[in-house]
């Protein structure tokens, strides 16, 4: 083996020491790897930057088939879902699967949102981090994607929501929220110039018929003026202001491209023009006869994991 070779082991190794623990060094994936390079005369560490300037160190981790790296080619088949579709897939779910919109569905779906999120972004954890919620259940959807990354380490979590719900499924949501040191805010004026490095649109969803009410136009501008400035928006199952079909607005006041898109359930129609970054599914509670009736074509989930990287 070359002297580099082994320099760079020496150099990973002290790394692990250093700023993760001792037991980084003896994960399985990385003993495999480095018995692996040794008999084999080479040694790389794959290391991607992305425009955000996140780095995927999946190898380093122990797992160098991680979600984060590991799109399966199965990707390529999902079933992207019209408007119509999407609903009904919805009401079977509630209706001849029993999932609770208010309590199941939504726990599901904000964790799965959360889990993609503390991925790509977790060297973020100290920064601020503000869930711009609605009023339907995709806001619900936000309000346990906020506590999430609250316990998933994110220090700082806003939960800026539309109106004050009345159906007590939300107000417990949020309750739980408030409970885990999310602060809960009803003011966007108050964040017209926010200090947030990450946005997460929980805004509209795939019910969504143009224009943008006026009282909600406030929590728009963010999204649209965050993304101009190159603030990472993720956006939960659908991109605010987009149509479920035909993709992005031409109005420009609700118009912006989010860094990451996850699709709830199965993508919709709107995803083939997305142009960001990172294109995860959460869908890991679809029921095989329910894909089979809608031929989803879901790709298989990597390892336990909730979430699958399509892009």
């Amino acid at each position: 083996m070359a002297v580099t070779g082994k320099i760079v082991i020496l150099i990973v190794f002290v790394v692990g020491i250093i700023f993760q623990s001792p037991q980084m060094i003896l994960r399985p994936g990385l003993l495999r790897a480095l018995i692996n390079n040794f008999t084999e005369g080479a040694f790389n560490i794959p290391l991607r930057i992305s425009k955000h300037g996140h780095s995927h160190k999946s190898f380093l981790r122990g797992d160098p088939t991680s979600v984060m790296d590991n799109i399966p080619p199965e990707a390529s088949k999902v079933k992207y879902l019209n408007q119509d579709e999407a609903i009904q897939v919805d009401v079977d779910l509630l209706k001849d699967y029993k999932f609770g919109v208010d309590t199941q569905l939504m726990e599901l779906a904000g964790l799965s949102v959360a889990t993609a999120v503390a991925k790509v972004y977790e060297s973020k954890k100290a920064e601020h981090v503000l869930v711009v919620a609605g009023p339907g259940n995709n806001g619900g959807d936000g309000f346990v994607v906020a506590r999430h990354l609250k316990m998933f380490g994110f220090e700082n979590v806003t939960l800026l929501v539309a109106r004050k719900p009345t159906k007590e499924g939300f107000l417990n949501l949020i309750y739980q929220a408030e409970h885990n040191q999310v602060m809960v805010s009803y003011d966007a004026s108050s964040y017209r110039d926010h200090s947030a490095t990450l946005i997460v649109d929980a805004l509209f969803g795939f019910s969504f018929k143009p224009p943008v009410r006026p009282d909600y136009q406030p929590l728009m501008d963010i999204l649209v003026s965050s993304s101009a400035k190159l603030v990472p928006v993720v956006a939960v199952d659908i991109p605010s202001g987009w149509d479920v079909e035909n993709g992005p607005p031409t109005d420009d006041s609700i118009r912006y491209m989010p860094d990451m898109l996850v699709s709830l359930t199965a993508p919709k129609l709107c995803a083939n023009h997305f142009q960001g970054s990172y294109h995860f599914l959460g869908g890991r509670f679809v029921p095989k006869t329910l894909a089979d009736k809608y031929a989803l074509n879901l790709p298989p989930y990597p390892g336990t994991e909730c979430v699958v990287r399509l892009k």
